[in-house]
């Protein structure tokens, strides 16, 4: 009776896991057929990703196409992983829907002509361009040293955790921030737009030139701005 018992719950748990994306099956990208997202042939599950199944894009040396969200309506995943010299292009009118992180490793690139929105945490030590009207995380979005974020349009970027770049660049002339834990720069370059920026916290750099057309207004008691000596605005 307790061996029946501690196997339902173990079951039961399992299921809960996978719905909450915990235990996301991994769905890897083939590229054996064509450049379609919608093409269950071009993964390694045999069918296109669902919101179950944690999305890997490995480098394009191993693969014939490289994928793109093109006429892939409603295209989804839990989790998304660029690997190094990965390409991933998510078309306009054809958005990608990740409910958790998203990763691009160094070397690895995503264009997108869409938002990108991704439910956790946005992690970018590649390339990630944009002429969508958005990119949206809701927990935090670090720039590593050899990666690099460029907004070619009118762009939100709005972070909700903190904003962390650690070397690389983010580039976005037209867009305006909204960051709800701070921004910390410890290298690269910041470039923002005209119009209001809102950072709640604090506005960190050290050795980082940071280029803000608008005004910045800090939403909270705790907002101050700190810079280093090799820093500048």
């Amino acid at each position: 009776m307790i061996s029946k018992l501690g196997s339902g719950i173990r079951v039961a748990l399992a299921a809960l896991a996978v719905g909450c994306g915990l235990l996301a099956q991994t769905n890897t990208w083939d590229g054996d057929t064509s450049t379609s997202w919608d093409e269950g042939a071009n993964w390694s599950q045999g069918v296109p990703p669902t919101a179950a199944h944690a999305v890997v894009i490995p480098s394009a040396a191993g693969t014939m196409f490289d994928p793109s969200t093109s006429g892939a309506a409603g295209a989804t995943c839990s989790s998304l992983t660029v690997q190094s010299n990965g390409l991933l292009d998510i078309a306009a009118g054809f958005p990608l829907g990740i409910s958790g992180s998203a990763t691009i490793n160094a070397g690895g690139s995503v264009t997108s002509s869409e938002s990108f929105i991704c439910g956790q945490a946005l992690t970018v030590n590649g390339t990630l361009t944009t002429s969508g009207s958005s990119v949206q995380t809701t927990n935090t979005l670090t720039i590593g040293s050899v990666g690099s974020l460029q907004a070619t349009s009118a762009t939100s970027l709005i972070v909700g955790g903190n904003l962390s770049m650690n070397g690389g660049p983010l580039n976005a002339p037209m867009a305006v921030l909204t960051a709800n834990a701070g921004v910390s720069i410890f290298g690269g370059t910041l470039t923002l737009g005209s119009g209001v920026h809102r950072i709640k916290g604090a506005l960190v750099s050290d050795v980082s030139t940071v280029t803000i057309l608008g005004k910045i207004l800090f939403d909270g008691p705790s907002g101050v701005v700190s810079f280093g000596a090799l820093a500048s605005l």
